[in-house]
């Protein structure tokens, strides 16, 4: 499992790399919750996933293929961008 840093700003967009692979995050903020858009070497993966905590956030294992991704937080609170960089972190995992 990696850690991967996450900013504590409301809208963020970057990339991640796991061995050959390229991954683009992009999180947003959509009224009271947060959601993510991720792509996998140029290519769209899932968009507009709900983000909620301690649930992957490629929900089918299909598409999941090269790794999946999830929000840690503290007793389960769901994912917010203020606690991003405090007591909320994003993580990735494969076999």
């Amino acid at each position: 499992m990696k850690i991967i840093p996450l900013r504590a700003v409301p809208n963020q967009r970057f990339t991640f790399a796991n061995d050959q692979d390229r991954w683009v995050i992009e999180i947003k903020v959509a009224i009271t919750s947060m959601i993510c858009n991720l792509w996998l070497n140029d290519e769209p993966v899932i968009l507009g996933s709900r983000i909620v905590a301690g649930v992957p956030i490629i929900w089918s294992p299909r598409l999941a293929t090269e790794g999946n991704f999830g929000i840690l937080t503290e007793n389960d609170n769901e994912p917010w961008w203020e606690q991003f960089e405090t007591t909320q972190r994003m993580v990735f995992w494969n076999d």
